[in-house]
């Protein structure tokens, strides 16, 4: 109990399965009881694991939402941004290690968030997934020529199709 209680004080948050330590660099502030901000994963036998960072940009909250807690449950580090640019600064500023890319935003749409994700020397290697609810052939080969890896239709494809192209996309 007392080494509990230290953990406790030091940062540490335990679970049935796990402690998890709230780091703040080199992600950002970390939040304490956001279960979304955990970086770093330490199991039963303590061995640290560093989780995969997923930015899912997308002005439906609701469907953010529900990818989160969908991600999260799978073992991912999700932050999600509402529009074009500020998924441009988060993924700029967290490095996620894939990014999940509405086209229909406020601000800037996917597309021009694209380009200029591509622009950049920090986002010309980080793998993009497109969902959207459009399915149109010249959207599809501009996202595609942008850059992106894949092109999803939101209403054809389900959660479990998506948490598994994001794992097969993060190896």
């Amino acid at each position: 109990m007392n080494g509990y209680r230290r953990s406790l004080r030091n940062g540490f948050r335990r679970s049935n399965e796990a402690e998890v330590i709230f780091r703040g660099a080199p992600f950002g502030p970390a939040k304490a009881g956001n279960t979304f901000g955990k970086y770093i994963f330490y199991t039963k036998n303590m061995k640290a694991v560093l989780k995969k960072k997923v930015l899912v940009v997308d002005d439906e909250v609701f469907l953010a939402r529900v990818l989160r807690d969908r991600l999260a449950l799978e073992g991912f580090a999700v932050e999600r941004a509402a529009d074009g640019e500020e998924g441009l600064d988060k993924a700029f500023s967290i490095r996620p290690d894939i990014i999940l890319l509405d086209l229909v935003m406020p601000k800037m749409d996917g597309i021009t968030m694209l380009k200029k994700l591509r622009d950049d020397p920090r986002g010309k290697e980080v793998p993009v997934i497109v969902l959207s609810n459009l399915n149109n052939a010249q959207l599809i080969d501009q996202s595609l020529a942008g850059g992106a890896q894949e092109f999803l239709v939101k209403v054809n494809n389900s959660l479990d199709d998506v948490v598994r192209i994001v794992k097969k996309r993060l190896g």
